[in-house]
């Protein structure tokens, strides 16, 4: 029963409006993958002991203090959401979502001082960054002998008035004939599905989170790198879920079909602060360190729902009223270390590790009050430390450079553990008369998984768990150009 309480939790009900705040909210919000500029991509992410890189100095402010020479740059992607769903021995779910956007912007400013000071250089940059996106989109279909999602309907209305339902799942199947009182007893329902249908859901996942970021380094005597960040974070997400159980074959007494449709958008704003110093004690190694604060966010909700059916020979429908709700986040803080090895002019290898504690995310609101207590309390119990590895190397052929790179993320969940998250990373370089041009090509892979709807109901109905198992790839392929001032 644990293990299905928390898998309640953390799923995307497709039926039962999942407007309030759970733990699948969470995980989203941390669970950051940072993209960048080409370079940054071809290494993925390794970066922080290297230094001299726009979407590097997110990660580590001190790279900023190893430009000598001052850069600006810009970067487009493109990329391809490929998800794959196996659903009750149905693995035909297959579809592809095309993305294009900005991931890198910035300008770093290179200022040198005077030649008898041990402060060689006072940096300072502004650029742009995406943490995190948010754009999938998943199908699942299969035939369902076992139960309905008028089973959790029933079960959740159960012990009350029709006046007493829920505005955005059993007032709506209540409306459209889904679910009666018994005669007699107004706070007892039966369904209008009795057995197994074809069931069919979409969920499409729109957004990403990006950050503009206000960085200041120095570079002492090329040896020690030190810098500060102030960020301004932007989180825009939105999701639609569309579910349908048909009876195909006209088996079901008065049902034909239902469809739900539900949707939620969240937007808010964050700011947090970065420390970091890169130590170079020898030519050819480097030292790095780097300490994110918590992002500290006011979010806002809006959503609604509603239902369709074509039930005793007519069709129904109805809908929510618009909901709104505002309330504060913060994501947990990250410690990142690294260790980098340049080869002269001719390349460099970087090792980075980076820490963070998932069962520190925060949900709150303005007022005291307990609304987010058995929120928080989940968040603290089935979430977990996030070890996180990223490796890259670059070699110079002038004035071409070849780079790779891969990074592993933990699984966030305490109790499940293949929802690590993969990334390789190839890439070229080119520079010449102070113009850059970079590729990159990256490959995600992650796992992930859905319950139809609530799977504690059907343990208690003693019926299988409506489980979708899911496959998350991304293909990105990224371009930036600049040039060095």
């Amino acid at each position: 029963m644990k293990k299905l309480i928390f898998s309640l939790v953390i799923v995307l009900l497709t039926g039962i409006a999942s407007i309030a705040q759970n733990l699948d909210d969470a995980v989203r919000y941390s669970y950051l993958i940072p993209y960048g500029d080409s370079r940054f991509n071809a290494v993925a992410g390794a970066f922080s002991g290297i230094g001299a890189n726009v979407s590097g100095v997110s990660i580590n402010p001190a790279g900023l203090g190893v430009y000598k020479k001052s850069e600006i740059s810009g970067t487009f992607s493109i990329s391809n959401f490929v998800s794959n769903s196996n659903y009750l021995g149905y693995s035909n779910n297959n579809d592809i979502k095309t993305v294009l956007s900005l991931p890198s912007m910035g300008i770093m400013i290179a200022t040198n001082l005077k030649e008898n000071s041990s402060w060689k250089n006072l940096n300072f940059g502004v650029s742009y960054s995406k943490l995190a996106d948010f754009n999938n989109r998943i199908m699942i279909s299969g035939d369902n002998p076992y139960s309905s999602i008028v089973d959790v309907y029933t079960a959740y209305a159960n012990g009350n008035t029709p006046d007493q339902l829920n505005n955005f799942d059993t007032r709506l199947a209540f409306n459209t004939w889904l679910l009666d009182t018994l005669p007699g007893n107004p706070t007892a329902y039966s369904g209008i599905v009795s057995q197994g249908v074809r069931q069919e859901y979409i969920e499409i996942n729109s957004g990403s989170m990006y950050e503009i970021n206000l960085s200041v380094a120095g570079n002492y005597e090329d040896k020690l790198y030190i810098g500060g960040a102030l960020n301004f974070d932007m989180l825009s997400y939105e999701k639609e879920t569309s579910y349908e159980e048909i009876d195909h074959d006209d088996t079901i007494p008065d049902f034909k079909s239902l469809e739900t449709f539900n949707y939620l958008k969240t937007t808010g704003n964050g700011i947090n602060f970065k420390i970091g110093l890169i130590y170079k004690p020898i030519q050819w190694f480097k030292f790095s360190a780097a300490f994110h604060s918590p992002t500290y966010f006011n979010l806002n909700d809006s959503y609604y729902a509603s239902m369709k059916t074509n039930v005793y020979g007519q069709n129904y429908n109805d809908e929510s009223p618009k909901g709104i709700y505002n309330y504060k986040y913060y994501n947990p803080m990250r410690a990142i270390f690294g260790l980098g090895f340049t080869i002269g002019e001719y390349g460099f290898i970087d090792v980075e590790y980076e820490w963070t504690d998932y069962s520190q995310n925060h949900f709150s609101t303005k007022h005291a009050n307990t609304t987010f207590f058995d929120l928080n309390n989940t968040i603290n119990n089935d979430l977990t430390y996030g070890n996180n590895v990223r490796i890259g190397t670059e070699w110079v052929l002038k004035p071409i450079a070849i780079r790779a790179g891969y990074a592993y993320y933990s699984s966030p969940y305490k109790n499940i553990k293949n929802f690590d998250t993969h990334v390789m990373g190839l890439g070229l370089g080119f520079r010449e008369n102070n113009l850059i041009f970079d590729i990159g090509m990256n490959y995600y892979i992650r796992n992930d998984q859905r319950y139809l709807y609530d799977p504690a109901v059907m343990e208690m109905l003693s019926k299988p768990e409506p489980k979708a198992t899911v496959s998350l790839d991304n293909i990105l392929v990224s371009f930036t150009i600049g040039m060095k001032l």
